[in-house]
């Protein structure tokens, strides 16, 4: 007598037979971005002649990678709701030029930060309210704030740098505390607090969820539209602290955008492993895929390529990093609604 079980119980054990995984593997994958950086460390230490790992040339690229960083705290905090803010580098430097014409005129260094800031979450709530009420794409949104915003800067400058700032506004941006660049403690600081503030709290617990699932996460009652215009003028305030540290350490605050920092700065929220479908990443390997940005940028340049030669690069890293970090999930991602699930 033939039994009818047998195909089920193949599949059940297909289904049920799982490849032996190594537990140190499983711990380490979530953190390979800091392998990888590591690696690369290696590597330009040693096509530079040992050049690279010199104190003053680390120390310059924690200087280049502090405010990239501290603007990618913004833009993860976009992401991981599967959005996008394109506008960073011209908040960045509307934010630079507000400060530092304020502060020339006479305005205490921290009362000039502060009103940076306040630019800066201007502009992340406008486009939070255009994302919110009028349901517009964020991409379409924050590319055309990218535009507004260095309109205002060279509108508010007459197209001419603010140059010569005051000491006491530069000690902003070139404060050290030992041999750690105080841009570089701040970086770490803001990182520390943002990843309790998503991991500790209920507007986090809603970013990942509003990432996962906006639709599912109204139905469970979520503020969904009240943690995405946070998230975006949290993004503004981050590229205004960066673009105001930046032009502090520079001591000059110039009104044109640079689509290179947008670059970096989506780059290494992407590198970092952040999906661009939402609610998966974090902070401390966004700090890592800034690193790395940053270093092959430094490579780069101590080979002798050309610095034009860098958005390319930085382009192709960030297709092959999404093929890596959201290609294969974002395919599994469309099995699953073709399903219904």
């Amino acid at each position: 007598m033939k039994t009818e079980t047998t195909p089920n119980t193949r599949t059940s054990d297909a289904r049920g037979s799982k490849p032996e995984r190594s537990p140190l593997g499983d711990a380490v994958k979530p953190y390979r971005i800091w392998l990888i950086l590591l690696l690369l460390i290696v590597v330009a230490t040693a096509a530079s002649s040992g050049n690279f790992i010199r104190l003053s040339n680390l120390i310059n690229d924690l200087f280049i990678a502090a405010p990239l960083g501290i603007a990618a705290i913004g833009e993860t905090l976009v992401i991981l709701t599967s959005g996008i803010d394109l506008s960073v580098a011209s908040v960045w430097i509307l934010a630079a030029v507000v400060a530092g014409t304020v502060a020339n005129q006479g305005m205490p260094p921290l009362v000039a930060l502060l009103i940076a800031l306040l630019v800066g979450a201007l502009a992340g709530a406008i486009n939070g309210l255009v994302v919110t009420f009028l349901k517009v794409s964020p991409l379409i949104v924050t590319l055309g704030m990218l535009v507004m915003a260095e309109g205002v800067a060279r509108i508010y400058t007459s197209n001419n740098p603010i140059l010569s700032l005051p000491a006491a506004f530069q000690a902003l941006g070139t404060t050290s505390f030992g041999l750690l660049p105080g841009q570089v403690l701040v970086w770490i600081v803001l990182v520390i607090l943002m990843g309790v503030v998503i991991g500790r709290t209920i507007l986090g617990k809603t970013i990942y969820a509003v990432g996962g699932n906006s639709i599912a996460s109204r139905y469970f009652g979520l503020p969904v539209d009240a943690c995405l215009f946070t998230v975006y003028c949290l993004a503004g305030v981050f590229a205004a602290l960066a673009g105001t540290l930046q032009s502090a350490y520079l001591n000059i605050a110039v009104p044109n955008a640079d689509i290179t920092t947008l670059f970096d700065v989506i780059a290494g929220v992407v590198i970092g492993g952040a999906s661009l479908f939402g609610g998966e990443g974090n902070l401390v390997n966004t700090m890592g895929g800034v690193l790395v940005v940053v270093v092959i940028e430094n490579v780069l340049l101590i080979i002798g390529l050309s610095p034009l030669v860098f958005q390319a690069v930085v382009g192709l890293i960030i297709v092959g990093a999404v093929f890596l970090n959201v290609g294969l999930r974002g395919k599994t991602s469309d099995r699953v609604h073709q399903k219904g699930i």
